[in-house]
């Protein structure tokens, strides 16, 4: 929808990661989230992932690689949290899960060079697992992933026969997850339609102006603000919200002044992927998701002013999200020195 600051850029250069990682330092972000959450869709095993699934374990590790050697010149860089995904397309095991943060353990957190790079909370590295079919959870039901339709298209598509009468079965057959190394959280989305917060899982982005708060031992933990949103049907039905100048950024992050949760995820910093005219989702192929226009998109990381857009738009938002965010965090800290 845009065009970055440094250009279209390739995601294996450790430049580019080095000006991002600068960039969340001067936010006072306190970790990155790193979205594996596509690996392993309708897998049994970690060990039959994708050769896509492995080009971003590579990229991962150049990311790992330039965040040690900036926290070895003395850079306090910000920590990593990894997040896998157990529902999100068709779902995969709970034994495929395990065995990938298995993986995670023996690969990335015994490694010497990244043993201090990752958020502890509670105690042990936080992992944060996709699961928007609420799989995880025994008292969750399909049903209430497929209020949202483009949950429904894709847990039950790409190739796969589920229906949600054997994804409820799949459920009840599903062992725990092994926390042995990790403080897990679950994530899911459009927690507005869903309720998927009641059952203590995170939002990855909420339909709603007031996005939901989930709560943990009767406290609030987390909640995710947004520049943009849409909800059930995508950017271009009428519940979605633009921009709007900051503006709707300005309002979902009325949530976070109000209950002052623990943990305030930002989404998101980049997203430079959409559907084309004709081509989005649905039996319609109407259903646009991801980013659609400069107007109707919802990262933070900073673009061009000047450089055209693939709708035809002429330029983007430049730093002005990305100090919004800074200001809006600096609110939140209780700094008295800002200005909107």
């Amino acid at each position: 929808q845009a065009v970055p600051l440094m250009g279209m850029y390739d995601n294996t250069d450790p430049d580019v990661y080095r000006q991002q990682i600068l960039w969340f330092m001067d936010l006072g972000v306190d970790f990155i989230m790193a979205d594996w959450s596509n690996h392993i869709w309708g897998k049994k095993h970690w060990t039959e992932r994708s050769d896509f699934a492995d080009g971003i374990l590579h990229t991962t590790q150049m990311f790992l690689e330039t965040m040690a050697d900036m926290r070895d010149a003395g850079l306090p860089v910000p920590r990593v949290v990894l997040m896998p995904g157990l529902t999100n397309g068709p779902p995969t095991t709970m034994e495929a899960l395990n065995e990938q943060l298995e993986w995670i353990y023996q690969d990335y957190l015994r490694n010497p060079r990244f043993r201090d790079l990752w958020l502890i909370y509670d105690g042990t590295p936080l992992i944060i697992i996709l699961d928007t079919g609420i799989l995880a959870h025994k008292d969750g039901r399909t049903e209430s992933a497929f209020r949202i339709p483009f949950f429904e298209w894709s847990l039950t598509g790409r190739g796969t026969a589920f229906t949600e009468e054997e994804i409820d079965i799949l459920r009840q057959e599903q062992g725990p997850v092994d926390d042995t190394h990790f403080t897990v959280r679950w994530m899911s989305s459009q927690n507005q339609a869903t309720r998927h917060h009641e059952l203590g899982h995170w939002s990855w982005m909420d339909g709603s102006l007031a996005p939901m708060v989930t709560y943990r031992d009767g406290k609030p933990e987390v909640v995710t603000v947004t520049p943009s949103f849409f909800a059930e049907w995508g950017w271009t039905a009428p519940e979605a919200y633009g921009r709007r100048s900051g503006w709707t950024y300005l309002e979902t992050f009325k949530s976070a002044l109000e209950h002052r949760p623990r943990v305030i995820m930002l989404h998101q910093f980049n997203e430079y992927h959409g559907q084309a005219i004709d081509h989005g989702h649905g039996p319609g192929k109407d259903v646009f998701l991801d980013s659609y226009s400069v107007e109707l998109s919802d990262d933070l990381e900073p673009v061009s002013l000047t450089a055209p857009g693939y709708r035809g738009d002429q330029g983007g938002w430049g730093f002005y999200y990305l100090n919004l965010t800074q200001a809006l965090m600096d609110i939140y800290r209780g700094a008295d020195d800002v200005t909107l």
